[in-house]
């Protein structure tokens, strides 16, 4: 791992370089469809009651869609703060922020498999992957 941190680019650590990227992918994925859904509630909240009409999910929308919201918005959240932390030295809130991405994901990831989108759930995959690999990222040097 250390020569991970010996990299350099346009003399910055190629690791600082990384988590930075992570960080602001996963700050502008989470706080756009967060806010997205806070400013658009019943246009989303009708598409989702709309979207798992007949599934076992059908019922809890009411709960579900802003505990939703609220972890999109947390993500969202963490990973900008956690950008300028990693700036300064500081990656715990970053990780946070890439955990609890990686946790939205599955959320989502679920219930599009509930619903029988297998199409949508197979589109979140690679977001998966992204904040698990972000969150690995995050953890080296710290």
């Amino acid at each position: 791992m250390d020569t991970l941190n010996n990299l350099e680019l346009f003399g910055f650590s190629v690791l600082l370089i990384t988590k930075i990227i992570f960080g602001i992918f996963l700050s502008i994925t989470f706080l756009q469809t967060g806010l997205d859904k806070v400013y658009n509630f019943k246009g989303n909240k009708d598409y989702f009651v709309d979207h798992f009409k007949g599934t076992l999910l059908e019922k809890s929308i009411p709960l579900l869609f802003p505990l939703i919201i609220g972890q999109e918005l947390l993500a969202g959240i963490l990973s900008s703060i956690g950008v300028i932390l990693v700036l300064a030295g500081y990656d715990t809130v970053a990780q946070l922020g890439a955990l609890i991405s990686a946790i939205a994901f599955i959320s989502l990831y679920s219930g599009q498999r509930l619903g029988k989108d297998y199409e949508g759930a197979s589109s979140l995959v690679p977001y998966f992957i992204t904040s698990v690999l972000g969150l690995i990222i995050l953890s080296i040097g710290s």
